[in-house]
């Protein structure tokens, strides 16, 4: 990465910084790129729940995914310096689950 003076003492609020071929993505925007990610699986598992439109058991796996979930964040367990990889990892793979079931009742 570039010294904070390439910027003016301001890399930290920059998406991107100058690379020899074009723009490059920072850590930053690696960040914001993942939240998008999380809070989109967010949405697609909450709209099946909210649909009924899982089975009984991963609904009822799913609702409580979300909402141990929605626990751990009010408890400050999801601060930025403290954010568990592990949590991320199975909110995807329900993601995944929620996916091939929707997937195979569409056949």
């Amino acid at each position: 990465m570039y010294p904070d003076s390439t910027f003016g003492g301001r890399a930290t609020l920059s998406l991107l910084y100058p690379g020899p071929d074009g723009p490059v993505a920072t850590e930053r925007y690696e960040m914001f790129r993942e939240g998008i990610q999380l809070s989109e699986a967010i949405r697609f598992i909450r709209r099946a729940i909210e649909g009924k439109k899982l089975g009984d058991e991963l609904q009822e796996r799913a609702k409580r995914s979300l909402d141990d979930r929605a626990k751990l964040f009010a408890e400050g367990a999801f601060a930025l310096r403290h954010m568990p990889a592990a949590e991320d990892a199975k909110l995807l793979a329900l993601a995944g689950e929620v996916a091939r079931e929707l997937e195979g009742k569409k056949k």
